[in-house]
């Protein structure tokens, strides 16, 4: 066997072992949010409560909005809430969606509740609220370790080749 089947041989098995080596889920859960504001009203801003998160919410960012202002964001009721403002009143549908997501420690989650919030008059339940939650695939660091020695071996290898050719 020669030295360049050799390198070859490796090369593919640490792609392989990179290709097929299992994620874990210890970096958490991101939820997608999206909400239709249907009830014929302006809406000043959007609020949501859920269960089930194992801590609180994090790193909540507001994907779309269809009125196209400004928004602030908020963690809310002890980190289990999020609470999104617009800086113009969001229309209402079908123009009027916001689109947002927040990760969490845990899942499954349980929507506890969805408003609409108004300049005028009190909050409104928000029936048309969609959300999912997906892992955050973490590699494992095995997989980190194999693809070290696998690029240290490729680069070896570009190397041992270099020298061969200046010498020849």
């Amino acid at each position: 066997m020669t030295l360049r089947s050799l390198a070859m041989s490796l090369g593919m098995a640490v792609l392989a072992s990179i290709a097929f080596s299992a994620p874990s889920h210890a970096g958490g859960y991101i939820t997608t949010v999206s909400a239709i504001n249907d009830s014929g009203m302006a809406a000043s801003d959007f609020e949501a409560f859920f269960s089930g998160t194992g801590g609180s919410i994090t790193n909540v960012h507001v994907l779309f909005t269809s009125s196209g202002s400004t928004t602030s964001s908020a963690v809310i009721s002890s980190g289990s809430g999020v609470e999104i403002n617009f800086s113009n009143p969001l229309l209402p549908s079908p123009l009027g969606t916001v689109a947002f997501t927040f990760e969490t420690t845990s899942a499954p989650l349980t929507l506890v509740s969805a408003d609409w919030t108004y300049p005028t008059g009190p909050a409104v339940n928000a029936p048309l609220v969609i959300f999912s939650t997906t892992a955050l695939a973490v590699p494992e660091p095995a997989s980190m370790a194999l693809l070290g020695i696998g690029m240290a071996g490729l680069l070896s290898f570009r190397s041992f080749f270099k020298r061969k050719a200046v010498v020849a």
